[in-house]
């Protein structure tokens, strides 16, 4: 009986690259809506940055990357600076949760 390889193993966090999202690749993108548009391919993601006594530490906002294979992945930054004040301020919100991102018309609406 044939059976497939073994795939590489891959690690789900890396502790030393903990402080840099720049350098996480597809690590931590947790929960993702993924778009095409101009030949590249965006995902915006969930994550939340634990300490080790469990405190949420909250870099800011939803995670951006892009892609022209669906395999290399590159850091754009946050589509927002944390929760915005008015969803703060109308839901109690410390942190947003399972991006989508829509094109209507000439603006990208992420929900």
């Amino acid at each position: 009986m044939n059976h497939p390889r073994k795939p590489p193993e891959q690690r789900l966090f890396d502790p030393d690259t903990f402080e840099d999202e720049t350098t996480w690749k597809t690590l931590n993108t947790h929960d993702p809506g993924i778009f095409k548009d101009s030949g590249s391919y965006y995902t915006f993601s969930t994550d939340a940055m634990y300490r080790e006594n469990d405190r949420p530490l909250f870099r800011g906002g939803i995670q951006v990357r892009r892609s022209k294979d669906l395999t290399d992945w590159e850091w754009v930054g946050h589509a927002f600076d944390g929760v915005p004040e008015q969803a703060k301020d109308w839901t109690g919100a410390v942190g947003l949760w399972a991006p989508d991102v829509i094109k209507l018309h000439d603006a990208y609406l992420l929900y």
